[in-house]
């Protein structure tokens, strides 16, 4: 007894020799491409392995945003029916050891009121110390995110060759004997003129042997309606 071979990749031939023979199943053309799909949509979806870069940037996220929780700042923005945006890397500079978290989305506020809302935060590690600054929603790379922290008058100082060392959110600008102490420094930075020493509880001492000016960066302050504040 010969085996009946059937069409299987046509679904209106299948069709006639289900009919022709009074073998069970489906007997129209419609029923077996209706059965085909649903069966194809329920199969499981095969997982692709996700590369090393999207494993990286899952780390630098999970540890960039406790740094930022830390500090009081908000990792997500409220969406439609209670869901949330959440942060993501949008640029990386490895050699520096910073990296651009951003966040773009529709913040809603009630069924009938909603606003684009963006936080950006410039994150990275030095001395072994984890920190993060929030910069505004619209910078989106690193370079962005430094010249904005970067006060004028630091970036004025540089390009005139003076020198300019910087302790976390600070930099001492060189300066003239008649400023030499001066400007304005964070609680957390204190200024010994005596044995010229500028101290940090996480970045320890920094030596500076010529006259200097004090100037912090710029920041937002951490949270929802902070305005500037220091960086660290």
């Amino acid at each position: 007894m010969s085996m009946l071979t059937l069409p299987t990749y046509d679904p209106e031939r299948l069709a006639d020799v289900l009919r022709q023979h009074n073998l069970p199943g489906q007997r129209t053309k419609t029923a077996i491409t209706f059965l085909r799909r649903q069966r194809r949509n329920n199969a499981p979806h095969p997982v692709e392995p996700r590369s090393n870069t999207a494993r990286l940037h899952d780390h630098l996220i999970d540890i960039y945003e406790d740094e930022i929780l830390r500090r009081g700042g908000e990792i997500a923005i409220r969406t439609h029916r209670d869901r949330h945006a959440h942060l993501e890397v949008t640029d990386r500079d490895p050699h520096a050891r910073m990296v651009l978290l951003r966040v773009s989305a529709y913040r809603y506020y009630s069924r009938r009121i909603s606003r684009p809302a963006s936080l950006s935060y410039l994150c990275g590690k030095e001395d072994g110390q984890l920190w993060a600054v929030r910069v505004p929603g619209t910078i989106t790379t690193v370079v962005e995110a430094l010249h904005w922290i970067t006060p004028p008058i630091v970036r004025a100082a540089q390009a005139s060759g003076r020198r300019v060392l910087r302790q976390g959110d600070v930099y001492a600008i060189q300066t003239a004997k008649a400023h030499d102490g001066k400007g304005d420094l964070p609680d957390n930075h204190q200024w010994n003129p005596q044995t010229r020493t500028l101290t940090h509880p996480e970045h320890g001492d920094l030596l500076l042997p010529f006259p200097v000016r004090f100037v912090p960066q710029k920041a937002y302050g951490m949270g929802r309606g902070a305005g500037h504040a220091y960086a660290d």
